[in-house]
Order: C-alpha cells, then structure tokens, then sequence
C-alpha cells in the first residue's frame, strides 16, 4: 500500500508523440509535455494553511512536465508493478476531455 504525500499525484504516462508548451509563469519558457492517467492522488497542497483542491481526479488523462529527475521519481505502483510517476500537482499542465 502506498499512500502519497500531500500535494502529490501518481502519474502513468501513455505513449504519445512529444509537445512542448508555454509556462505561464514569471519567466516564460517551454517545457516538454508527457501525457498520462492519473492513478493516485495525495491529500490537497495547502496555500496559506488552506487545500487547495485538485482540478482532475483518478482515471483523468492529463498533460504534466517534469520538475524534477524523471528516473528517480519513477517506481512500480503497487496494483500492477507498472512504472508510475510522483509528480507535484503544479506539474500538471492540462486536464484531456474524453
């Protein structure tokens, strides 16, 4: 059993063809997009003491970047001992529509 820490969210990514998007953060630059389902996710990031709520859910496919070294974050997820993806919520960059 894993149980994710606050303002994290366990991610598989799914094979596509690579993107790159536009931060929209003080200093503008282009970070590589993965796409991914959404497995798990931690309790809500607080923000000055209060949750900040997610925008997705489990079972989403969502666009997310990469914070951080993607192998060292990359473990088997429990359910199936598939590879899965901690990444911080801020990672997430799109929710897809079905």
């Amino acid at each position: 059993m894993i149980r994710l820490l606050r303002g994290q969210v366990a991610i598989r990514e799914t094979p596509q063809k690579s993107s790159v998007i536009w931060t929209p953060e003080e200093q503008q630059r282009q970070v590589k997009t993965h796409r991914g389902l959404v497995l798990g996710l931690g309790p809500p990031r607080l923000r000055g003491g209060v949750e900040v709520p997610y925008d997705f859910e489990v079972g989403d496919t969502v666009l997310y970047h990469f914070t951080h070294h993607r192998e060292g974050w990359t473990h088997p997820w429990p359910e199936d001992g598939l590879p899965a993806t901690w990444v911080p919520a801020y990672s997430v960059d799109a929710v897809l529509e079905p």
